[in-house]
């Protein structure tokens, strides 16, 4: 009888560990088959870890950033403006976890728990996304950043929409190097330096103390500093890119000059 209570008792225990077992996948069915669908290993979807079906991406203006056509995943014909978009839009192999492809692949597969992936109709069921950035504008910032590393981004402040997000370095999505992986000029292409990495505040903080010396100094445009390349501050050398010489505010502001913005803090 003690074996026969025992073995009872081990098939209770593995009856609820099978339920329960059960119950966490019905709860993943239900609320996270859009993002089991759209995983990299789900072919259907991602043909060679690819992402090749889902909706369209615009930018503010309408201008498509990226489409799924006969089973491949399309970018922007214009090369500039796919380095550009690359980490907002995002990569094929959602590499880059930060772009709309990734963060968004369960809305843009368009998983249904009745129908699956497709509409009756058997099209593609697909969200299309409209971002609020600007692809000309992200298009300009990434030229003028020319060969430098590093992040670009412009966003209104009153409505707190992002116009502008550039990170280099970069790729062309539509082009993936060969040598991605070991060509150090490629290291942190897929990082989105925006939004994953941290900058001290440096010259832009200098736009916050040109806005409060103008609103409480009344003679700040006729002032002039006088830069000499460094200036002690509380025992603490500042220094400057240059010796400007005797220098204005405003020009002080256009020169980034150090030691005008430093004895202005003071």
């Amino acid at each position: 009888m003690r074996t026969t209570g025992s073995r009872s008792a081990v098939l209770y225990l593995l009856a609820i560990g099978f339920l329960a077992g059960l119950c966490v996948f019905l709860y993943g069915f239900l609320f996270q088959g859009g993002d089991w669908a759209m995983q990299s290993f789900n072919r259907h979807l991602t043909g060679d870890s690819q992402l090749t079906a889902a909706g369209k991406i615009y930018d503010r203006n309408g201008v498509v950033l990226a489409k799924s056509e006969n089973g491949k995943r399309l970018y922007n014909s214009d090369e500039e403006i796919r380095r550009a978009m690359l980490h907002t839009v995002g990569d094929t192999n959602g590499y880059i976890s930060t772009g709309v492809q990734y963060s968004y692949r369960s809305q843009m597969g368009g998983y249904n728990l009745l129908t699956g992936l497709t509409v009756p109709t058997g099209k593609p069921s697909g969200s299309d996304i409209t971002l609020t950035l600007d692809s000309a504008l992200c298009k300009t910032a990434y030229e003028k950043m020319g060969g430098y590393n590093g992040a670009a981004a412009l966003y209104n402040y009153k409505t707190g929409q992002i116009l502008c997000m550039v990170s280099k370095p970069g790729i062309d999505p539509a082009n993936v190097p060969k040598d991605i992986d070991t060509n150090p000029k490629y290291e942190g292409a897929y990082l989105n330096r925006v939004l994953s990495s941290s900058y001290t505040p440096g010259s832009i903080f200098k736009l916050v103390t040109s806005a409060a010396a103008i609103e409480n100094i009344p003679d700040i445009y006729s002032r002039t500093f006088h830069c000499s390349g460094s200036i002690t501050v509380n025992g603490n050398k500042i220094t400057c890119t240059e010796a400007h010489g005797d220098i204005n505010f405003r020009d002080g502001l256009a020169e980034s000059c150090n030691i005008v913005f430093a004895e202005l803090a003071m």
